[in-house]
This record gives structure tokens, sequence and C-alpha cells, in this order.
């Protein structure tokens, strides 16, 4: 017999005999899937080689049972014992429903001993700081840099009053990244965990300090290098035309394994699927699930029409489904991180549809770009790092709600990227909102509110988020210029999206003056400075001397 024709074996257990089951703790984090895309941009930022381990048996390592949990079954017959020989688990096995989160436990104890720090946005995805000495140093002379600033902008103010100053000022006592475990520390690789697959990039320190400990503490069952394969994803270095490295993921080996519902010739198109064609209907739904959540951006929105049918599929709704099946395998789509230099932000496009669906519902989507600098003289560069398309759960009365709603899920989507980056890079990243719908740009600065009682409270929190600076630049773009207008409407083309992503060019994103936030203009400080300006400055000494130590 071939190797490769050997058949895997595994002792399952029927987990639902289990009377324990409803009072353990089942739940069993993995990575999302904006942490994976940020985690591969990191390793693009700085040229870091890709690493994917493969742990063997993992649910069999999981946390030991004790007094309180007992698991008495019978062997299988293969060992060799009689059937009234019992034997009792020490640890997990597979079937049994608390498996994986008590794996989870194992897997996360290793991980923070080898020194990694889980983010704040995502429980599943580590960064390793350097070794101690070098961040106690770091910490030491940053706050010596701080307070010595903190000083000098003092001995500024007491002779005259400048708005750059202030602005220093008020950074030093809201500082953004207060509360990032990777505050003063420099991060040296990361590490996305799914069950027992690890996905990971870093420097040499980082090979050192974990996948040599891994290689101690676990079984590895297999190792990739710079061409690796990932949860269905195949991730690895490659070069355009011009000879310019980029981190390239695809998913061509699971688009190969697409393949369409057959169908008897004569059917309607509004008859109803039987079972047999119900349950096919459900699993070629399934395989395209993890494609178009994962690579294949351009396909969201007919994802997401096909999805609403799956609970009563017609004839007809199955020969749309195989459309979607020969277009994906017609034009499938990778995901391009290329380099990007600066002081990134987060430029996200959110889109709606109103009442397009076939049961009059809204559709929303957005894509959003980890994006460098602001540039008004040329196009800016960035990789896509998140992106949906689905039906607004509500009735929406207008095409503004609809915007609006969806607006403010992308600004909820940015401001995790945000905190997430923030723990990657120990930077600030801006975000910056890019619209179709001039309406909401003008909404976020007047002072009128809207007759429709069900949009009052997010006009507010627009106003508040966009005046108190959480929403650092908010603009209006043409609709071919909005990425995201083929996530929300079958008439729109992704041609613009597949170009911004296979180039990294993100036309015309900044095409037009700079928003500006209350925070940013500061000028209602103006007059009650020249007021009140010998109180302002103890109040402001005291504060900024409490944060630079």
């Amino acid at each position: 017999m071939c190797i490769r024709d050997r058949v895997k074996a595994r002792w399952v257990l029927q987990g639902f005999l289990d009377k324990q089951k409803d009072q353990q703790q089942t739940d069993s984090p993995t990575a999302s899937r904006p942490g994976f895309r940020l985690a591969c941009q990191y390793a693009a930022n700085n040229e870091h080689d890709l690493y994917h381990i493969d742990l063997k048996t993992a649910f069999l390592q999981g946390e030991a049972y004790d007094t309180c949990r007992d698991i008495i079954c019978q062997l299988p017959s293969e060992a060799g014992y009689p059937p009234y020989i019992a034997a009792r688990l020490k640890r997990p096995a597979y079937g049994l429903n608390d498996a994986p989160r008590r794996w989870w436990n194992i897997i996360d104890k290793a991980l923070r001993s080898y020194g990694m720090v889980p983010t704040r946005a995502d429980r599943c995805f580590y960064v390793l700081h350097s070794d101690s000495r070098k961040r106690a140093v770091d910490k030491k002379s940053s706050g010596n840099n701080s307070q010595s600033e903190a000083k000098q902008l003092l001995k500024s103010y007491e002779k005259y009053l400048n708005m750059d100053l202030l602005d220093k000022a008020i950074d030093l006592l809201t500082d953004p990244i207060q509360g990032s475990p990777s505050k003063n520390h420099h991060v040296c690789g990361v590490l996305c965990l799914h069950v027992d697959d690890l996905f990971m990039s870093g420097d040499k320190e980082f090979l050192e300090r974990v996948v040599q400990a891994l290689r101690r503490d676990f079984q590895v069952g297999s190792e990739d290098k710079n061409d690796i394969m990932f949860v269905g994803q195949r991730i690895r270095w490659t070069k355009d035309s011009k000879g310019y490295t980029y981190i390239r993921v695809d998913q061509d080996l699971c688009i190969d394994e697409l393949e369409e519902i057959t169908l008897e010739k004569g059917l309607v198109d509004s008859t109803p699927c039987p079972p047999s064609l119900h349950t096919k209907y459900r699993s070629v739904l399934g395989q395209i699930n993890w494609l178009q959540s994962r690579t294949q951006y351009p396909f969201c929105y007919a994802f997401s029409r096909c999805a609403s049918c799956a609970a009563a599929p017609s004839i007809g709704d199955v020969k749309a489904l195989n459309k979607l099946v020969r277009s994906i395998k017609l034009e499938p789509t990778d995901l391009h991180f290329w380099p990007l230099q600066g002081n990134l932000r987060i430029v996200g496009y959110p889109d709606a549809a109103y009442r397009n669906n076939s049961d009059s519902s809204s559709q929303r989507g957005q894509a959003i770009f980890l994006a460098e600098p602001r540039n008004e003289h040329q196009n800016s560069r960035g990789s896509l790092v998140e992106f949906e398309s689905h039906k607004i759960n509500r009735t929406t009365l207008s095409t503004t709600v609809s915007e609006l709603y969806s607006l403010m899920k992308c600004f909820g989507t940015c401001q995790m990227l945000r905190g997430l980056w923030m723990d990657i890079s120990s930077a600030h990243a801006d975000v910056h909102i890019r619209t179709d719908a001039n309406n909401l740009v003008t909404t976020a600065s007047s002072t009128h509110l809207p007759e429709q009682k069900e949009t009052i409270h997010m006009i507010q929190m627009l106003r508040k988020e966009a005046c108190s600076g959480s929403i650092d630049d908010l603009a209006h773009v043409r609709t071919e210029v909005c990425l995201s207008d083929c996530l929300t409407k079958a008439s729109a083309k992704a041609t613009n999206i597949r170009l911004a992503v296979e180039t990294s060019v993100l036309p015309d994103v900044d095409m037009h003056p700079s928003f500006r936030t209350l925070m940013q203009h500061k000028a209602f400080l103006h007059e009650w400075l020249q007021c009140y300006v010998g109180d302002y400055i103890l109040f402001l000494g005291d504060h900024v001397l409490d944060a630079s130590r």
C-alpha cells in the first residue's frame, strides 16, 4: 500500500451520551480573518519569513480532567480487551464537546509562557516583544524623553500660547496607545492560532524563542516556510513583473474542488428543491462561504443572495448557485499584501443599497484597507484587510438610513482594526471613512435632527464620533471609486476593487480637502484660553507631568 493510500483512524467518543456535557465550557476561539490579514501585512512590511506549524493529536494533549469530571468509556474492540472492561479518561478525547476548549487552554498557557501576549481585539492573535532587558531600557529612555518634553512644553507655555504645542500637550493627556500591551515595546513576531494550526512570522529572536519551544513541548506534524498552507489558504512570497516582492494569499486548491449541482432538464425555476437537492445546495453553499469570507471578495454579494434562500431553495436558486460557482472558477481572486511605509491608517469604504433584495430588504457592504499616510498629490497605497456583504436585519425607510447604518457598522469594524494594529505596530492608526453618500458627510457637521426617529440615535452617534476625533477623516467620493459598491449591487462591477487589491493603489482616496473635527480645529478654545490662560497652564502642567511619569 502506498503512503498516500493510508487511512487515518481516530478513536472518537459518542459525546452526546456525556451526562456532564451541558455543564462544560465549550467555546474555543480561533484567529479572526482581519487578524490573519494584519499578520500578513506585518510580515510584508518587515520582510519576515512565513512559517506554518501543524501540531499532532491536539485534543489528546488538552487540559487534564479534575476530580469533578468523570468520563467512563468502553474501549474499542481493536484494543483486545473484553467488553466489560471500561476506562476512565485522564485527558480529553475526540468527540467530547469540551475537548477544543481544554486544548486551547493548554496552547494558550504555553504561548504565554514563551513571552507571547494576546492582543486585545483578538484572543488568538499573539505578539512577541523584544527581551525584557531591552524593553526596560526603552521604557526608561522613553519616560525621560517624555518628562523633558513636558518640561519644555510648560516652559514654552509661560512665554506664549502656540497651537502646535497645544496639540502636543493634548496628545500627551489623551494618549491613544494607552492600554496597548505593545506600548513602548518592539514587536519582533506575530502568531495566529487556529485550533492546531499556527501561522507565524518574525525575526531571528522570535524563531529562537517560539518555534524551538513549540518543537520541544508539542508533537509537530508538519512545518512549512514561505510557501505554506493555513486553513485552506496558500500564503507565499511572490515577485511581480518588475521584481517587487509581496505576499500573495489564494485558495486555488479549494476552488478546484468546487463542482456544480447536476440538474435534470425541463425543471421549472419555481419548483421547490427535493430533500436530496436541498442537501447538495447547502453543501456547495458552505464551500463558497469559506471562499468568499477569505479571498473571493467580488462574490460576497452574490453569495449573500444565495444564502438567503438556503432555508427553502427552488430550482432557480440552484441555477443561480451554479452560476456563482462558474464565476468563481472562471475569475478567482487573490489577496496581495505589499510592503507599506509610514504611519499607516485605516480606510473604510461603506456602502448600502435600499431594498434591492428579493424580500425587499436592504443590503450593506464594506471594504476596509490598511493604507499609507494621506497624500493629496498622488494615489495612496493600501492592502485589503476586511470585507463583507450582509443583509440589513432591520427595516430601513430610506436610502439615507441604509447608508447610515452601513457607515456606523464600518466604523465599528475600523475601531476594532485600529486597536488590533495598535497592538502590532505600537502606533496610532487614523480612521478615514470614504462614502458615496454625500448627505452623511454634511449631516456629520450639521445640527439639524432628522424626522425619522430610528435615525436620531445613529445621527447623534455619528456626530459624537466625528467631533471627538474618533473619525479622523470623513469624505465623499464618487460612486465609481467607492470600492465597496460591488458588495451591495449585482449591477456594479468589481473591476475597481480587483485593480486596487492587485496593484495596492487606492484611486482618488485623498483628492478632497481634509476633514477637520472640533478636536483638530480647537478653535473653540481660543476665547476661553484668553480669559483663563493662567489657570489653564497650571492645570495643563500638572496633568502633563503626571502623564509623563
